[in-house]
């Protein structure tokens, strides 16, 4: 990633001001504060603000929309965070990991069992999918989300 790209993303308001190319080549991106309405409380980023954000900045990389929330299984209700039906690629966002007070899904067992599942049957279903933790390492998201287009013969 290039100094020309980190301020394109600043200037967008993807990532944060702070946010240093040492952090981009370490794989980290610094979400900016969400911006409270007027008279409002700030409060913190919840699941559907990081899948709203997440689809900016993919897009904002020259990616293809994605569809947010995809319910890909026949008979499940499971849904892929951020996914591109007609490649059957998808990106799962994981948060809560480093809050050792809240304890997120991702690292119970029984949701880290679940969500094993979840990917199981969705490779089976021919799905890639890339499974992020997120805001941390979606650099390194967005090279692994390129590969996955180029395998499926989409250069971008």
């Amino acid at each position: 990633m290039s100094n020309s790209n980190l301020q394109h993303w600043i200037d967008l308001g993807l990532v944060a001001p702070s946010t240093t190319a040492a952090d981009l080549r370490r794989g980290r991106l610094l979400l900016p504060p969400l911006r409270p309405k007027p008279k409002q409380r700030s409060r913190k980023m919840g699941p559907a603000d990081y899948l709203h954000h997440m689809k900016l900045f993919v897009m904002a990389e020259g990616f293809p929309e994605p569809e947010a929330d995809f319910a890909f299984h026949p008979e499940r209700e499971w849904k892929l965070d951020l996914a591109w039906p007609g490649q059957k690629i998808a990106l799962e966002l994981h948060g809560g990991i480093n809050d050792s007070r809240r304890r997120g899904r991702h690292i119970r067992a029984d949701g880290f069992t679940e969500d094993r599942e979840k990917m199981n049957e969705a490779a089976l279903l021919g799905w890639i999918v890339l499974e992020v933790v997120c805001p941390g390492k979606l650099v390194c998201g967005l090279k692994w989300l390129a590969e996955a287009f180029s395998q499926r013969g989409i250069d971008l």
